[in-house]
């Protein structure tokens, strides 16, 4: 795809969002500020599942990418990028969320990647908080590693993948992701990720490149928001389990497993922590029993 170096590149953002208005604008300044190279195209495709339309937000980019705005009257991450799938066009394809920033030069320094690296895949970046550097929504390495069953390194917003990657794939499962009606409101992206992987592709993790993303898990104070979450998140990595229990090795998936516990132990330093990891459980148990 990348081998002549001559061909016009092209991005598909796939960018789905809900009840997010403030933070949209946000994304839209830092993709601007990407897209000043001419080595490459960016196709932005906008899956909209607010009771009300929020297309007057993309105007301005819209003189500046090839927009696809949708307007949709169903709910679920999943099913949203699902959507967004048949209309992408572009050589590599990534799914920002709505409220994340991507900083200056990620676009031309994810295509440099993978123009210079033809064996590889797909690509997971690094992320932190926009504000509170330090913290982070996942931590991820410091070093750069290839992505694999035991070190994913991702989050679906740091993903960046090769269209032959998403065609072989295929969709996201539907029964996982945020708005899904179910108790799996994670792991859609590592359920994609092992997919992949299983199929033979190779990733590769860059840990020098940042999307920006607030780290919601590291509020001091616990309530029912961050109680619903890990409920959801537990639920999710559950099911994501048992769902590749031996996709990705029997082995691995029991560590994973004794990891969840090994987590709610080290937690007991802190209240606050000792909650989370005990939703978590609680959550993961329930999605891995699929109750």
């Amino acid at each position: 795809m990348f081998g002549d170096m001559i061909s016009m590149t092209k991005f598909s953002l796939v960018l789905c969002t809900i009840n997010n208005r403030k933070d949209i604008p946000k994304f839209i300044e830092s993709l601007s500020c990407n897209i000043h190279e001419k080595k490459f195209e960016v196709e932005l495709i906008v899956i909209d599942q607010n009771t009300l339309s929020i297309a007057d937000l993309f105007s301005d980019i819209a003189e500046r990418v090839t927009l696809k705005y949708f307007k949709v009257d169903f709910k679920g991450l999943s099913r949203a990028r699902n959507y967004a799938l048949k209309h992408v066009s572009g050589d590599i394809v990534c799914f920002p969320d709505d409220d994340c920033i991507y900083t200056q030069s990620l676009l031309k320094n994810i295509y440099e990647l993978f123009a210079y690296n033809n064996h590889v895949d797909f690509i997971s970046v690094n992320t932190k908080d926009p504000i509170a550097g330090e913290k982070a929504l996942v931590k991820l390495p410091k070093s750069k590693t290839n992505i694999s069953f035991k070190s994913k390194n991702c989050v679906s917003f740091t993903l960046f993948f090769r269209r032959e990657v998403i065609n072989a794939v295929g969709r996201f499962d539907q029964n996982m992701g945020v708005g899904a009606g179910t108790n799996y409101g994670a792991g859609e992206e590592s359920d994609f990720v092992v997919r992949a992987l299983s199929l033979g592709f190779k990733g590769l993790y860059y840990p020098d490149y940042y999307v920006l993303h607030p780290a919601k898990e590291s509020h001091p104070v616990f309530d029912d928001i961050i109680k619903n979450r890990m409920l959801s998140y537990g639920g999710g990595y559950g099911y994501f389990l048992q769902k590749n229990f031996y996709r990705q090795g029997r082995f691995l998936s029991i560590k994973n497993i004794f990891g969840v516990f090994l987590r709610l132990i080290k937690s007991l330093h802190s209240k606050v922590e000792f909650l989370k990891s005990f939703y978590f459980t609680i959550g993961f148990l329930k999605g891995f029993f699929k109750k």
